[in-house]
């Protein structure tokens, strides 16, 4: 028996075997992909008010204000932005809020002295989330 005459053959029929499996695959319904990205869970429309006050450690000061009232496009633009990036406003989350911030805005976490975020939202819910760092210098 001549192999060489059966090597065609056997070439053929692992092709058409790998074809076989791979069309099985296909025809298996893919589970649905749950996206990394998530979508905002906040929007402008739910904020009534909003303000922010970051002291850092140099003396500088991040503040953004912003009022439906009395928003111009800018500041609204500013604050759609920030409420995008952070968790749901209407949860207890203030740490989760507090790092999303400062992520968002690009503030290191150890040049923060004082940090202050106060809003409200369209159905009058409120809160308030304020944190001191203390430092002590070993002078």
């Amino acid at each position: 028996m001549k192999l060489k005459h059966y090597i065609p053959l056997i070439v053929f029929l692992l092709l058409a075997g790998a074809a076989v499996v791979q069309g099985l695959r296909r025809d298996v319904t893919p589970q649905q992909l749950q996206s990394q990205v998530a979508a905002p869970e906040n929007s402008l429309d739910q904020i009534a008010s909003l303000e922010l006050e970051i002291e850092l450690v140099e003396g500088k000061e991040v503040q953004m204000r912003y009022s439906r009232q009395a928003g111009d496009d800018d500041s609204a633009e500013r604050v759609r932005m920030l409420i995008e990036a952070l968790p749901p406003l209407g949860e207890r989350r203030p740490l989760a809020i507090i790092q999303a911030a400062l992520d968002h805005l690009e503030i290191d976490e150890t040049n923060v002295q004082e940090f202050e975020l106060e809003y409200e939202l369209g159905d009058n819910f409120e809160r308030k989330i304020e944190l001191d760092v203390d430092r002590y210098d070993d002078d």
